[in-house]
């Protein structure tokens, strides 16, 4: 994630849009993470993993 925060300001929103999309996890936790990190990203829930069952997503990074 730090990776992805790096790029998305070095090459900023009109050239890269990076969008995090959180799995099966409540917004409390979500916060949480956004604030102990300094996370800027947008981060779409997806509370019920609909999201990455649609785009066919299957493998994810090891939590931090």
């Amino acid at each position: 994630m730090p990776t992805l925060q790096q790029l998305a300001e070095i090459y900023g929103p009109e050239q890269l849009l990076v969008l995090a999309v959180n799995f099966r996890e409540g917004p409390r936790r979500i916060t949480q993470y956004v604030q102990a990190t300094g996370l800027s990203l947008p981060v779409l829930l997806d509370a019920q993993g609909e999201i990455a069952r649609q785009w066919g997503a299957n493998v994810f990074p090891p939590p931090s």
